[in-house]
């Protein structure tokens, strides 16, 4: 089996050369030459004889929600190492930063090209006893590699997509043969559960868990000293005064943008200044390399100065009259949030399935996002329910409900109150994920010890 995906991705190899030559500009974006000595399969290799729990976060969102995880089994399993792998530049940046603030110890590399001969160099390396992938990532070579060693792959914070389980389901073998090699899934919901037993996995490989990602709690200590910093930095005052003062300063955030939703936040912003000209807009883009065409139309606009984080932290001596500002750095939202009085949270006005809303939501800050939503649908409905978030449906309308928070102080006030409480209410899915590891991690030692194993086998 190994011989024919090999064969498969031989056979695709040209086209996708011609794909990401072109992409990556012949290789000049970093985040195409990122690791690519790792993913071939050059991983150092690992020391000592600690049993190894290789955790796998395919990017940004599920490093960080992989972080409070790490940190649990860290303190839960001391006898275990830990090594962490990603796919993505930016995943890997927001891990050294973030590990580095933890204090876990933690291997951090990239994790192999889906090739057999790669990923036996990488298991070879790494020598894992264990494997947990986040939120899915099923790679046929990858789980055939695991299974032939005898080492035990598990599914965490497990999420299937309506969109991804049609894919699935128009190579129906295919698919139920990749979701028969893992050996556990612990999943988010009952919704994610039904698709997942549609995919032809046992109830008893399943357990349905909670989302980790409600696990990831406020910035610890030096958070507020950095948020002073930041105002001081932008010129910003700390007190914004009454809505009602004409020359108050609101803060309207855009996170995780995409292309279309940034126009219409612009738009929404001219209003804003119409009544507080002493207004800010900061805009997040979901990919930071769009940055650039972010700030040509932010600057189109006319609204005022506009810059990037990175550019205005180099030349931000005396200036004071920034309007628009776009960040162009990874892993910093939390920043900006705790900035903002009025939080748009994007891919949710055009069909991108939306982004976390549980971000803003745990700094207290009202949230309003659009109508497509599907990837946080579990989450969405639990706020809704709250009356603790706006959706609207349309970008006129997501416009008369940005006038209408921005005149209605009280009506802020109240929605960030009760967004603070929802985000509250969703916790102890980490608990329960080092609990059923812990379970199915002393099985697997448990039956090693029986057959008198060392431990996994090499891969060859």
């Amino acid at each position: 089996m190994p011989f024919i995906v090999d064969l498969f991705y031989l056979l695709a190899a040209p086209f996708f050369l011609v794909y990401i030559l072109f992409r990556s500009r012949f290789f000049t974006r970093k985040r195409y030459r990122a690791g690519l000595a790792q993913k071939f399969g050059g991983v150092e290799a690992r020391d000592g004889d600690r049993p190894c729990l290789w955790i796998h976060a395919v990017s940004v969102g599920e490093v960080r929600t992989s972080l409070p995880l790490i940190v649990a089994v860290s303190r839960e399993l001391p006898d275990w190492e830990i090594a962490l792998s990603t796919s993505t530049d930016t995943g890997y940046e927001v891990a050294e930063k973030s590990l580095a603030a933890s204090g876990c110890d933690v291997r951090l590399f990239y994790y192999p090209f889906d090739a057999s001969w790669a990923v036996r160099r990488v298991f070879n390396a790494i020598r894992p006893g264990a494997v947990v992938l986040i939120e899915l990532e099923l790679w046929p070579n990858f789980l055939m590699a695991a299974r032939a060693a005898d080492i035990p792959v598990f599914v965490a914070n497990g999420r299937l997509t309506e969109r991804s389980a049609r894919r699935y389901a128009k190579i129906p073998f295919f698919g139920r043969f990749l979701f028969s090699l893992p050996n556990s899934f612990a999943v988010q919901d009952e919704a994610y559960a039904k698709r997942f037993r549609e995919m032809g996995v046992p109830s008893d490989r399943l357990e349905v868990l909670g989302n980790l990602k409600y696990d990831i709690g406020l910035p610890g200590a030096g958070f507020e000293r950095l948020i002073q910093e930041t105002r001081s930095i932008l010129h910003w005052p700390s007190e914004r005064g009454d809505a009602s003062e004409e020359d108050t300063q609101l803060v309207l955030m855009g996170g995780c943008t995409h292309p279309g939703e940034e126009k219409v936040l612009l738009e929404g912003f001219a209003d804003i200044l119409s009544v507080h000209p002493a207004s800010r807009l900061i805009l997040a883009p979901r990919h930071i390399e769009r940055s650039g065409e972010v700030l040509e139309l932010a600057n189109a606009a006319g609204l005022g100065a506009v810059a990037r984080w990175s550019e205005w932290l180099e030349k931000a001596s005396g200036q004071s009259d920034l309007r628009v500002l776009v960040v162009d750095v990874i892993g910093e939202l939390d920043r900006f949030y705790e900035l903002a009085d009025l939080v748009f949270v994007g891919g949710s006005l055009v069909k991108h399935g939306g982004h976390n809303i549980l971000e803003p939501a745990r700094f207290g800050k009202p949230v309003i996002f659009g109508p497509w939503v599907e990837n946080f649908s579990q989450m969405v409905e639990h706020f809704l329910v709250r009356k603790s978030v706006i959706q609207v449906e349309s970008s006129e309308d997501f416009r008369k409900e940005l006038k209408r928070l921005v005149g209605d102080l009280e009506a802020r006030q109240v929605l960030a109150e009760r967004a603070q409480d929802a985000a509250s209410e969703l916790s102890g899915a980490v608990c329960r994920h080092v609990a059923w590891l812990s379970s199915e991690l002393d099985l697997i030692s448990k039956v090693t010890d029986d057959r008198g194993d060392r431990g996994p086998q090499a891969v060859v």
